[in-house]
């Protein structure tokens, strides 16, 4: 048996966004930076803590595992 989620809302204008890296470590380089300004082009609002996950790191991961889904918990509101 199939089940299928259904689907949240559109995005749209004036909604909020948080990134999270939730798994390999952010690599340098400006992209970040350029994924945040297409979003605010889009008209989300990108929550402030974005910048905190490219200085993250431990290995070649995003953070250690508590700090990954930390992140992740506190992004699904």
């Amino acid at each position: 048996m199939t089940r299928t989620l259904p689907l949240p809302p559109a995005l749209r204008r004036g909604d909020r966004v948080r990134l999270v890296a939730a798994s390999s470590a952010l690599a340098g380089g400006g992209r970040l930076e350029e994924g945040l300004a297409l979003l605010e082009s889009w008209g989300l609002v990108v929550e402030a803590e974005a910048l905190a996950i490219q200085e993250r790191r431990w290995g070649y991961l995003a953070g250690r595992d508590q700090e990954r889904a930390a992140e992740i918990g506190r992004a699904h509101v």
